[in-house]
């Protein structure tokens, strides 16, 4: 059982064992010092020996386990076939990109459904959003695209273009860094024209965030 060390909230054999538990994926019960912990606890030096171990993947049996505190979670939704419309958009108001996105990339603690066209955020902190989109407009339409968070605009993200031609293809692209404060916030991409009635047809699009901090209020 751990000794209460005044400022220290765990012994430096308690505090190794925990550590050692951590990288390699051993639920800890309790975070509160002198709790007896479940199972052996190791000496300092088996503790040492372990966590050197894990680290260079030659433990036998188990595999290195990164601490949730400092998992980057992320996640993106995209398609590359695109054929599906959005007509008779409001005038400088912002739509919601639905019927577009088609696939999931690669995701960890962030639920990515496609067919809803949102990604949702499991933990606080500062993430950085980036988005893509090949689509075909309305002539001498201005097109304002940006990623939107719980139904409010991440402007530091947004961008926009006129395309020359009906019909015609454009390219876009944004990205910034914004702060999540809740748990189970949604991401989305939404589209706004500087015109009534213009319509919107996605190719190719894109939307990944990716966690890159914890939050401090």
């Amino acid at each position: 059982m751990a000794t209460d060390t005044g400022n220290r909230r765990y012994s430096k054999k308690e505090s190794l064992d925990r550590i050692r538990r951590i990288l390699l994926g051993i639920a800890v019960a309790s975070d509160e010092p002198d709790k007896t912990l479940q199972g052996q606890l190791l000496s300092e030096d088996e503790s040492l020996s372990e966590i050197a171990e894990i680290m260079a993947d030659s433990l036998p049996g188990y595999s290195f386990t990164l601490p949730e505190a400092i998992q980057n979670d992320y996640g993106e939704i995209y398609t590359w076939t695109g054929t599906s419309s959005i007509d008779g958009l409001s005038i400088d108001a912002y739509t919601k990109i639905t019927g577009s996105f088609q696939n999931t990339a690669h995701y960890s603690n962030v639920t990515c459904t496609p067919l809803s066209s949102n990604m949702t955020l499991s933990k606080t902190g500062y993430y950085f959003v980036s988005w893509s989109c090949s689509f075909q407009g309305s002539p001498d339409v201005i097109y304002w695209l940006e990623p939107y968070q719980d139904g409010v605009g991440i402007p530091q993200a947004v961008a926009k273009v006129k395309p020359s031609a009906s019909g015609s293809s454009v390219n876009l692209a944004g990205s910034g860094i914004f702060d999540v404060t809740d748990t189970d916030e949604v991401i989305d991409l939404r589209v706004r024209p500087d015109t009534a009635s213009a319509w919107f047809v996605p190719n190719s699009i894109t939307l990944s965030v990716y966690r890159i901090g914890e939050y401090n209020a």
